[in-house]
């Protein structure tokens, strides 16, 4: 009952609702991307949720919100981020250059000229520079020459439903204020609501979510046995009181957090479901979700 209360009371930028929407309706994502780059976009030719790429003998990737390819082999990424944090233009520069190496392939003719045109978007509920802005766009430049021609094809895209400064497309206002309140001023707006209300009044729907969510309390539960037995075993070795109880503790956090992390990096669970379930902060979170990837196979 829980679970359908969570489900019912999705918005737009809940990641299940956010990666249906875009994936299953090509036209809202074209549109989403026009607004955020400015540019017309004839058609999508390719389109993932969750596009999942990983190219170091480590086995660490990235897991994308949505991914789509235009007729002009333009590359965009689309990401939705909730959470403010300080690592978002360093995440975007990593986003980049996994696609990059993704468009190169796995042939031996890796020419650099072949790299697609990119454009990392990240639809942010907060204004990630404070400047007031609706959309910041971040492009490389040759620093003390602005007037130089230096276009690596990428760019990085950030938009901003705190903006202070109103000087926009009609349209892009009206959708970046639906995303912070849930005002509807434009047709485009209306039609996303009535996606939205359609896909939370979907039996079917509701049940794939709430088979998510139970796999998940399963693989905890599962993560919290582990942890309990490593827990019991370390505390037999310590032969010490002390030595069971923190060798309980740990081992239920560590088993935990495994099933997390192993849940999150195989698009299982949200990031923001995945910090909350972990009882870390973000910055925590990473550092630890790092050390992971490090001796996992993912």
């Amino acid at each position: 009952m829980k679970n359908q209360e969570i489900f019912r009371n999705f918005t737009f930028t809940d990641d299940y609702v956010f990666c249906s929407i875009l994936t299953e309706n090509p036209h809202i994502c074209k549109r989403i991307a026009e607004l955020a780059t400015g540019r017309k976009i004839k058609e999508i030719v390719k389109i993932q949720a969750q596009k999942s790429i990983k190219k170091t003998k480590d086995g660490r990737g990235v897991r994308f919100d949505v991914v789509f390819e235009d007729d002009e082999s333009n590359i965009y990424d689309i990401e939705m981020q909730k959470l403010k944090r300080g690592d978002i233009p360093k995440r975007a520069r990593y986003y980049q250059s996994m696609l990059d190496l993704d468009s190169l392939g796995k042939g031996k003719d890796k020419t650099y000229t072949k790299l697609k045109n990119g454009y990392i978007i990240f639809i942010c509920d907060f204004d990630l520079f404070g400047k007031g802005d609706y959309r910041y766009v971040a492009k490389t430049m040759v620093v003390g020459h602005p007037d130089c021609d230096y276009d690596d094809g990428s760019r990085k895209v950030f938009l901003n439903t705190h903006y202070t400064k109103e000087d926009m497309d009609p349209e892009l206002k009206a959708f970046l204020d639906y995303l912070k309140t849930g005002f509807i001023a434009s047709d485009f707006v209306l039609e996303l609501e009535d996606i939205k209300n359609k896909l939370l009044d979907d039996a079917e729907r509701r049940s794939e979510f709430m088979t998510l969510q139970e796999t998940y309390a399963m693989y905890l539960e599962e993560g919290r046995e582990e942890g309990r037995e490593e827990g019991r075993k370390e505390g037999r070795k310590e032969g010490r009181k002390e030595g069971r109880e923190e060798g309980r503790k740990e081992g239920i956090a560590e088993g935990e957090l495994r099933k997390v992390f192993s849940l999150f990096t195989k698009g299982k669970l949200t990031k923001t479901d995945a910090v909350e379930e972990s009882g870390l902060t973000e910055a925590e979170f990473d550092h630890n979700l790092e050390e992971y990837r490090q001796t996992h196979t993912i």
